[in-house]
């Protein structure tokens, strides 16, 4: 969400040509833990240590203008798709099989970017859930991308084997 920062310095800049700046901010969540806004430039900078949400509101005034702004900094583990391999199917026998991630905001929506599932399986995206009923025996290589509501990315590699039912 740290373009919002550079929108809003865009929308105010306009009025502001030509004057010295005066950033403030308020609100206790942002800008500690590491991060700083810096009075003169209105740049946030800094390390967080800790994951969430952190809402503030940012003031710019001169001597003749004030605007603020709500604004937040979203901070979210990096995002890592958890599913290494998956089990065998059969030949017109039910499969069910979910994919897992972690990290991101936590909503995640799931594609398949290189490959192909097995004949009669199909993933639905908003859930990670592989099912049903194999139609052909053999082998499907294919990659999986999970993309998170914070627009990180992650994929995996992986297989499924269909056999022949007994």
């Amino acid at each position: 969400m740290i373009d919002h920062r550079s929108r809003f310095w865009s929308d105010l800049r306009n009025p502001f040509v030509g004057r010295d700046l005066r950033f403030h901010r308020s609100g206790d969540e942002c800008c500690t833990d590491g991060l700083n806004l810096h009075p003169s430039s209105g740049v946030i900078t800094g390390l967080l240590m800790n994951a969430g949400v952190f809402p503030f509101t940012v003031q710019v005034a001169n001597d003749c203008l004030t605007a603020s702004a709500d604004l937040s900094i979203g901070v979210y583990p990096f995002l890592n798709a958890t599913t290494t391999s998956l089990p065998d199917g059969q030949v017109g026998v039910f499969y069910r099989q979910s994919l897992t991630a972690t990290g991101g905001d936590g909503s995640y929506t799931w594609s398949i970017i290189a490959g192909g599932l097995p004949a009669g399986l199909s993933l639905v995206p908003s859930t990670g859930l592989i099912s049903g009923t194999p139609t052909t025996a053999g082998t499907s290589n294919f990659t999986v991308q999970v993309v998170s509501g914070d627009a990180q990315t992650a994929t995996a590699v992986l297989s499924i084997e269909i056999q022949l039912s007994p």
